[in-house]
């Protein structure tokens, strides 16, 4: 006779998390990079779980899971235990004393390439016994659910119990080599030089501004930050990107006419959000790198901006060795 539940004892935590995985993403694929489990493992896990409670959970059609009754009755629960243990391990971390563990980051790749990686030699030098695992992956990580501790946006987000601080405002502007540059002169025109981009798929900020600006057909199109920075050190063209890049990575802000200065002021400008969820806030080591990032990036808006001022800026020197 077949059982309409199972026994409590016989579930795992891990199969909640992938009914929970399942009821986010109806999908085999999009559940399977969700979770981190191949297809196949999905499937066969999935199985085995409606075997043990002794219902369908959801019907296989050829568009995807579609959730069955049975499925949705139990969401409830499963949503319940999983905030559960959300409270749980928030509550744990607060028993920390030293700042020391592992610190997930999640920031866009071109943040990630541009900005955060240059801190952390200081973050390393502050914080000996703090490990950073950074996410530089485009899609955003789910701060809520615990997929990372901290994060770095380009845009306030706008849901879940989250504490979010700007700490980075600063112009788009095109850059490139200093011969190239030198070479331009004063650009009085957009169509006067060679054009570095990005492709429109997924949509980037630096994507955005090329088409407002209404560059002429690129040279290059590469998705990454770094193989456009380098193309630019290369003298193959010009780049749109946070003007602070020209002092992370030795490019040269071009000199404009005013009629481009006027184009180059309608572009919105970059900003960055420190967000973490409410609770990780008062867990030493997530306090502290949070802190970190926030000091660097004021630090990098100010002397971008006394740059930009033609003001010649020696690097504020960042306190070292382990913090109390």
């Amino acid at each position: 006779m077949q059982r309409s539940r199972a026994d409590a004892g016989t579930l795992r935590w891990d199969d909640i998390q992938l009914f929970l995985g399942l009821l986010q993403h109806p999908s085999m694929s999009r559940a399977s990079t969700s979770l981190g489990v191949d297809t196949s493992t999905l499937s066969r896990r999935l199985a085995a779980l409606e075997k043990r409670l002794g219902v369908t959970l959801f019907d296989r059609t050829a568009t995807g899971l579609q959730v069955t009754p049975a499925a949705e009755e139990l969401a409830t629960a499963a949503r319940a235990m999983d905030a559960s243990a959300l409270a749980f391990a928030r509550a744990s971390e607060n028993f920390e004393r030293r700042i020391e563990g592992l610190v997930r980051v999640s920031a866009p790749p071109g943040v990630t390439e541009g900005l955060v990686v240059p801190m952390l030699p200081r973050l390393a030098a502050r914080y000996s016994r703090v490990v950073i695992e950074l996410d530089a992956s485009a899609s955003f990580r789910d701060l809520t659910r615990r997929e990372v501790d901290l994060a770095i946006r380009t845009s306030r987000p706008s849901s879940g119990d989250l504490v979010c601080q700007k700490v980075y405002t600063g112009p788009l502007w095109p850059l490139g080599s200093r011969e190239l540059v030198r070479s331009l002169g004063t650009l009085r025109s957009l169509a006067h030089a060679r054009w570095i981009g990005s492709p429109d798929r997924p949509p980037t900020g630096t994507a955005r501004a090329a088409a407002m600006l209404d560059l002429p057909p690129p040279v290059l199109l590469a998705s990454s930050m770094v193989v456009q920075i380098r193309a630019a050190l290369e003298g193959l063209g010009l780049v749109i990107a946070p003007r602070h890049f020209a002092y992370t990575f030795g490019l040269e802000p071009v000199r404009v006419a005013a009629p481009v200065a006027a184009l180059l002021a309608r572009l919105p400008p970059v900003e960055l959000w420190l967000a973490a969820h409410q609770g990780h806030r008062r867990v030493p080591r997530l306090a502290a790198v949070w802190s970190f990032f926030e000091e660097e990036m004021r630090g990098v808006e100010r002397e971008a901006r006394l740059r930009d001022a033609g003001i010649d800026v020696t690097p504020t020197p960042r306190p070292s060795g382990e913090l109390p």
